[in-house]
């Protein structure tokens, strides 16, 4: 049971809500979507060994591979969620100060004081967020 919560935990670390970034490390903070590190990239290498198949149109076995993951990865980023919606405990600082805004009415008195806890720190440490 242990290895099923920690899975979860990647899960939502990796796919939940958004990231902060500065483009070249300059300029203002952007959020970009946690998800788009592992799905963009699968989806690039593996169109890229798909077509370059010795057997065009036919996969290779890694092309195989890849379209698996791939698929898998769709699945977590834009469906698994909708059925085993996050829960504020899973969720690192960033992430809470996101839901906080998205779920604000529905969160509990003790959230609710740890989010703004989340919010005032995080307005000290990236003032331009």
């Amino acid at each position: 049971m242990k290895i099923l919560h920690l899975i979860r935990l990647f899960i939502v670390r990796q796919f939940a809500l958004n990231y902060l970034i500065k483009i070249f490390g300059i300029g203002p903070w952007r959020t970009g979507l946690r998800c788009t590190r592992i799905i963009f990239p699968l989806v690039a290498i593996t169109g890229y060994f798909w077509v370059t198949s010795p057997d065009y149109p036919n996969p290779t076995a890694l092309a195989i591979v890849l379209f698996i993951l791939m698929c898998i990865s769709l699945f977590i980023g834009f469906i698994y969620f909708r059925i085993w919606p996050v829960k504020w405990e899973e969720l690192d600082d960033f992430q809470k100060y996101q839901y906080g805004y998205i779920k604000e009415e529905k969160l509990t008195p003790e959230q609710y004081i740890e989010w703004l806890r989340i919010l005032d720190e995080l307005i000290l440490k990236y003032p331009d967020l």
